[in-house]
């Protein structure tokens, strides 16, 4: 019986996948960049930048850049029309190719989603560099809606499909000892 019940766990252990990403260091992998514009006097910036040196704290792939919007207007300016913004509120903070404008708690745990959706990337499409680069804007728009998009049920598919496999095995090796019981009894 012992054997048996070793068998079923080392067949259970040889088939947990094994992800790619995390043979991977974080020094390895593409930086999440965090551009912030924002200005001077503005207290929802400070609050937001306070925050962000915190989650940059918390991960090495996270890099912050700030962008006074005074000194950085035409920059500006091109980022909110590429991307069709026509609030003026700030600090406007862009994570890949999602923003936000404004700052408060609940933003902070839309931006705490979409910073976990990132780290799970190889790659990420910066937003900010596209449009300096004047590169094709929609090819990193839908680069990282694919990534923010990402359903988080993917993951945990790969580690029901062992537990399927176990089950499997144990109710046929249950049933052949079952078969043996009852026909040595005949």
């Amino acid at each position: 019986m012992k054997k048996i019940l070793y068998l079923i766990f080392s067949i259970y252990l040889l088939s947990i996948p094994v992800s790619s990403k995390a043979l991977v260091s974080n020094s390895e992998l593409t930086p999440i960049k965090i551009e912030v514009f924002e200005t001077k006097d503005c207290k929802q910036c400070l609050r937001a930048k306070e925050w962000l040196e915190k989650q940059k704290d918390h991960n090495s792939r996270f890099i912050v850049e700030y962008f006074q919007i005074a000194d950085n207007q035409d920059l500006y300016n091109q980022v909110k029309s590429s991307l069709k913004i026509k609030s003026n509120t700030a600090p406007l903070i862009i994570i890949g190719s999602t923003y936000f404008y404004g700052f408060n708690d609940s933003r902070a745990s839309q931006i705490t989603k979409v910073l976990d959706s990132y780290s799970k990337a190889e790659q990420i499409c910066n937003l900010v560099a596209t449009i300096e680069d004047e590169t094709d804007l929609n090819d990193c728009l839908t680069q990282n809606q694919a990534l923010v998009k990402q359903p988080s049920m993917f993951n945990i598919f790969f580690l029901i499909i062992p537990l399927i496999i176990i089950l499997i095995i144990g109710i046929t090796i249950f049933l052949i000892i079952y078969k043996k019981k009852h026909s040595q009894i005949e």
